[in-house]
């Protein structure tokens, strides 16, 4: 199953301002496949159910658990929501991320609230959104939590470098243990053919490791992954995935960062060098800086390390 498509999905949407949503136009531009009607033309169980969320108290929760058995009112309501969350951000901005009992925020939490379903249409704003809805998209995703795997490992076999970059950073917060969700990551680290797309995958391992979002035989497979990207031929995925090692403190990975360390140099990419020493002083616990001879003098002069 594809995840929700914006361009091409049927919207009904309410005549009370939320088509003016500047980030959800790709629905309003639809043409022939949206469609506005005003609230009075509802049918009644769309009518009663967007009153009842507009109500909250029992009203809504009462609402809400028949929508739970209507997929096609389900669908209706979590597209208002996420409009009305839109919208209400657009004019409430950032300090709505942090502030709790506004309009933002309980339209969020009924979204990750209704779980799967949202998680579908989370995914359409992540893929088909600017970077703005991208953003709203990936929370929701990170925040539901299991029911999101499924469209996230979908989103990370999107054919669009920009939405698997997108995906491979809701993966590395998402503490969710998940083997499939592993393995694709592990497989895209290898086998991705943009850099940006290794390297960002890179970066979510490391997170998804340091977060302890698996299980042991888990953690083997995501540090193995690692250690074969730090020999990736593009230097910036090889410093990436030395930066996520690091701070794991397997000290099995030691002469893997002091060679990526090394290629920097060689290279003289700062960056890259930059992030080779952040590691292997995150390994060692060593705040000094070092370059790769001399780290690898370090190493074979401490046999207590090995």
């Amino acid at each position: 199953m594809k995840p929700f498509d914006f361009k091409t999905a049927r919207c009904v949407t309410l005549s009370v301002g939320l088509l003016a949503l500047a980030g959800l136009s790709a629905c309003a531009s639809s043409g022939s496949q949206s469609k506005v009607v005003a609230l009075d033309s509802l049918d009644e169980r769309y009518r009663n159910s967007w009153l009842a969320y507009r109500e909250g108290g029992e009203a809504w929760t009462a609402a809400r658990q028949a929508a739970l058995e209507d997929p096609e009112l389900i669908r209706f309501l979590i597209d208002n929501i996420a409009r009305d969350m839109v919208r209400t951000f657009e004019q409430g901005g950032q300090a709505l991320l942090a502030s709790g009992g506004n309009p933002y925020q309980r339209a969020r939490s009924e979204l990750i609230e209704f779980g799967a379903p949202s998680a579908r249409l989370a995914a359409g704003m992540l893929a088909e959104g600017d970077d703005v809805l991208a953003f709203h998209g990936a929370d929701l995703i990170g925040e539901i939590g299991a029911p999101a795997v499924e469209v996230l490992i979908e989103l990370l076999g999107d054919s669009r470098e920009t939405v698997r970059r997108r995906a491979a950073e809701v993966a590395g917060v998402l503490r969710v243990d998940s083997a499939e969700l592993d393995e694709e990551l592990a497989r895209l680290l290898v086998n991705d053919r943009e850099w940006i797309v290794r390297a960002h995958v890179a970066r979510a391992i490391g997170g998804r490791v340091l977060g302890g979002s698996f299980g042991e035989r888990g953690r083997e497979g995501l540090l193995a992954a690692l250690q074969e990207a730090t020999s990736d031929e593009d230097i910036s995925v090889a410093a990436e995935a030395a930066l996520a090692l690091g701070p794991v403190r397997d000290l099995r990975a030691a002469t893997s960062l002091i060679g990526v360390l090394d290629r920097a140099e060689e290279a003289g990419h700062a960056s890259a060098a930059r992030r080779a020493q952040e590691a292997l002083q995150a390994l060692f616990d060593d705040p000094t800086a070092r370059g790769a001879r001399t780290w690898r003098s370090y190493w074979s002069q401490h046999p207590e390390y090995r």
